[in-house]
């Protein structure tokens, strides 16, 4: 589906719970790296298709999931999956992108 529509832009933006440790225990890590290994396989086919794809992320005190951080007035830093390059997300660049 993300061929037929024409996508030229992917992005993944899991709320931080997901990403970052809730604490320190072996359950935690285990969590988050098995996350991760997903996003980074789902990331992968993305790409397979010729599509950028991105992980927008923030810090979780800034609010759990996207639209907590956009209630809070903070935006997110954009990791460019392919280049590794980490960006402030800019709205109106978005806007005319997508």
């Amino acid at each position: 589906m993300i061929k037929q529509w024409g996508v030229k832009k992917f992005i993944i933006a899991y709320d931080m719970d997901s990403l970052q440790r809730e604490d320190d225990s072996i359950k935690s890590a285990k969590k988050q790296k098995n996350l991760f290994t997903i996003l980074q396989s789902f990331a992968t086919e993305v790409m397979k298709l010729g599509v950028d794809c991105c992980l927008w992320t923030w810090n979780m005190s800034d609010g759990k999931g996207l639209d907590d951080l956009l209630l809070s007035n903070k935006l997110p830093i954009e990791i460019n999956l392919r280049t590794g390059t980490k960006k402030l997300v800019n709205l109106k660049e978005l806007h005319t992108t997508l």
